[in-house]
């Protein structure tokens, strides 16, 4: 990478070659960058040719593409397919079969010319980096991190505000300390069996695996959201009876 800086410094692309060498890290690292001619149409910033050397855009315009929190592989596979066209969805289910969980939502850039393969990676790498900062916090949970993934997929399904995730993993936690069922609409499965799902049931956002990872404490044992959207708990089943009749029935 130092001679690519280098290069690109002495025709005057960039002014800096440290600060180059750092936005390519930040995008995937050296091992991204693909050999090939790329054309500049117009000045653009060491970020955005660092962008294009390390995603190969060649003179095209980047494909933007934001997978959400909670979106299975299978509407990723579907969405990709959509918004670029030569990558299969069949493709991508079988390539990233044991990644579910682990491909992390966010707003991507693509070229073009990614490959199924460029595209897991890059999903992936993001998940590394985002996780990265939390195995600490995994251990300290007494949960393993597929665990804690699969708790997270779990709770992205059955919540969408920042403390109800945080009450649910609690109530969710408990309900396997005292082997009841999970009980929960996202993973009807769960009605039945104890424990967790084997693997992950969706893709999780940060702030449900956070929620996973940090469960609040209650007297809660019970919850269901209303035909309002809120959330309702009760510390028994018949407070949660009384709650279905008040928000749900």
């Amino acid at each position: 990478m130092a001679q690519v800086a280098g290069e690109l410094k002495a025709k005057n692309f960039i002014q800096s070659p440290l600060a180059f060498k750092i936005f390519v890290r930040l995008l995937g690292g050296e091992k991204r960058m693909q050999v090939g001619t790329y054309f500049f149409k117009q000045p653009i910033s060491s970020i955005n040719i660092a962008l294009k050397l390390t995603h190969h855009f060649l003179g095209e315009k980047p494909i933007t593409v934001t997978i959400y929190e909670g979106m299975t592989n299978a509407k990723i596979a579907k969405l990709l397919a959509q918004k670029l066209p030569p990558i299969k969805a069949d493709d991508f289910i079988a390539q990233a079969k044991n990644l579910q969980g682990r491909l992390f939502p966010d707003t991507y850039f693509f070229s073009p010319y990614d490959t199924v393969e460029d595209i897991i990676y890059e999903l992936n790498q993001n998940f590394d980096e985002q996780i990265a900062k939390l195995k600490i916090d995994v251990v300290l949970s007494g949960q393993t991190l597929n665990q804690i993934l699969v708790m997270a997929s779990i709770i992205e399904g059955e919540a969408n505000k920042d403390v109800d995730r945080h009450l649910i993993s609690g109530i969710l936690w408990k309900r396997l300390s005292i082997e009841m069922p999970l009980q929960v609409d996202v993973a009807k499965e769960t009605y039945k069996q104890q424990g967790l799902p084997d693997a992950p049931i969706n893709n999780p956002g940060l702030e449900a695996i956070e929620a996973a990872i940090y469960p609040e404490t209650s007297d809660y044992l019970y919850y269901l959201t209303g035909r309002d959207g809120q959330m309702y708990y009760a510390e028994d089943f018949a407070g949660h009876k009384k709650n279905r009749r008040l928000y749900l029935d």
